[in-house]
């Protein structure tokens, strides 16, 4: 027999309390879910950024072209965010303001609110604004380190005033931004959850911020390692040129010297031959040493240790000893001299002025085509002496003209014959303006590239 209930005794049923669910119109239902597909959307999109960017970490010279990019995904991501506490909050605008820790000033990197005038009108009045002014004192920012949310009494505007919301935007303890929410006329009622949905957002934007801080470092790094790069291609490529125009001054004096020396030791030499053959054999040593100076003086060069050691010497000299040089080192091209009359004889560094006309004339051989002329004047003009080397190789345009001689700059060119010009041509542009001088490109694509550079005739 089952055992009855004892008269008297209450149900366990009968004594609970059963407190009936909150009724959830669909219309609600729905939003909340909208919310939260959004909410998931924009940390799927962050995921997806990170996971791209880690798996595009290989070629250090290639993360370059991803810049613009990287900064666009950048933008987006944020762009989201601020979306988001928009979308569920029902508020009327959301900003993500940088701090700057030296100035405590706010700088508005994204704005979003109903309306585009009113996203224009708080950039514009959040440009440069006061964090103090816009939390209400020293206290209310020693709080915004401590992670807590802000619902300052006071207005950044006096002729617009609003409820706001202020989340601290933090990484390891250090005051990166914050999240500005405004609610205009109407007073915002949180919940617990809209508070923890505010700081979460704050933590993501500053996840985002610090990416955005660590791309921007690593963009200077590569940025600094391809200048090295470039430099250490521009000092080898002036070495070469300038070993291999040397070389033949090498060997010339060199042979002479072994040619003297059989001639003194297998011939009996009258005591003026002697002194004629010693004479000589004194004079290429000389030459040797002045070329070993001159590659000391390159290495120098090269590691921007420029120090001019100037002396009388005749510039036209110069252009012919260096183009007689040049005319060995091409068949493929035919040179034009155009030299004044007489110069005077200048004061400058001789050794220097000849890398310039070197420098100047490898890149005319350079960008010339088979067959091409390369035009070499000298004229005297006022208080200077203009030289000018012409070609008619591939050019550039314009807009290029201005960074020819910038240092380590590479030149794309649309030809396929070279993709770097002007290598040297920094160190031209030091060497002629320790002379006093200055130096110039005029150029057009098809039409080729004069190289222009002054000397002052006097020491002053």
């Amino acid at each position: 027999m089952a055992q009855g209930k004892q008269w008297g005794q209450k149900s366990q049923e009968q004594g609970r309390r059963v407190t009936p669910a909150p009724l959830v119109s669909s219309g609600e239902a729905h939003n909340a879910e909208h919310r939260s597909l959004h909410g998931l959307r924009v940390l799927i999109s962050m995921a997806e950024a990170l996971i791209i960017e880690s798996q595009g970490e290989g070629a250090i010279f290639s993360q370059s072209a991803c810049a613009f990019q990287s900064s666009q995904s950048a933008a987006q991501l944020e762009h989201g965010l601020v979306e988001l506490p928009l979308s569920m909050l029902d508020c009327d605008c959301v900003g993500v303001l940088l701090f700057d820790s030296e100035t405590h000033l706010l700088h508005p990197t994204t704005i979003m609110s109903l309306t585009p005038d009113h996203e224009l009108l708080w950039q514009n009045r959040l440009q440069n604004a006061s964090l103090n002014a816009l939390v209400g004192g020293e206290e209310r920012v020693r709080q915004l380190y401590q992670n807590r949310i802000l619902k300052p009494d006071t207005t950044l505007f006096s002729d617009q005033p609003s409820y706001k919301l202020i989340v601290p935007i933090l990484h390891r303890q250090q005051l990166l931004g914050v999240l500005l929410i405004d609610y205009g006329a109407g007073k915002p009622v949180l919940s617990s959850d809209d508070e923890s949905l505010l700081l979460c957002v704050a933590h993501l934007a500053s996840l985002l911020v610090e990416r955005e801080h660590a791309q921007h470092e690593r963009d200077e790094a590569i940025s600094a390692l391809q200048d090295a790069n470039a430099k250490l291609t521009m000092t080898n490529h002036i070495k070469s040129t300038f070993v291999s125009f040397a070389s033949h001054d090498l060997r010339a004096a060199l042979g002479s010297i072994q040619s003297l020396s059989e001639t003194l030791l297998h011939r009996d030499l009258r005591p003026m031959e002697v002194k004629e053959v010693a004479t000589d054999i004194r004079g290429n040593a000389f030459r040797l040493k002045s070329l070993i100076n001159d590659m000391v003086e390159l290495d120098n060069l090269v590691k921007d240790h420029i120090c001019l050691e100037p002396y009388w010497f005749d510039l036209n000299a110069l252009i012919n000893e260096v183009v007689a040089r040049m005319r060995q080192h091409t068949q493929r091209h035919t040179f034009q001299l155009q030299l004044a009359r007489a110069l005077p004889i200048l004061w400058g560094d001789r050794e220097k002025l000849l890398l310039v006309l070197v420098t100047m004339l490898d890149n005319a051989i350079r960008y010339s085509p088979e067959g091409g002329v390369i035009t070499v004047t000298s004229d005297l003009e006022d208080q200077f002496v203009h030289v000018s080397v012409g070609d008619q190789g591939i050019g550039m345009p314009a807009e290029k003209l201005d960074e020819v001689f910038a240092n380590t700059k590479r030149l794309p060119s649309d030809t396929g014959m070279a993709d770097e010009h002007g290598f040297g041509l920094s160190l031209v542009r030091e060497i002629v303006l320790l002379h006093g001088g200055k130096v110039w490109v005029e150029s057009a694509p098809g039409v080729g590239s004069i190289f222009h550079f002054t000397l002052r005739t006097t020491s002053e």
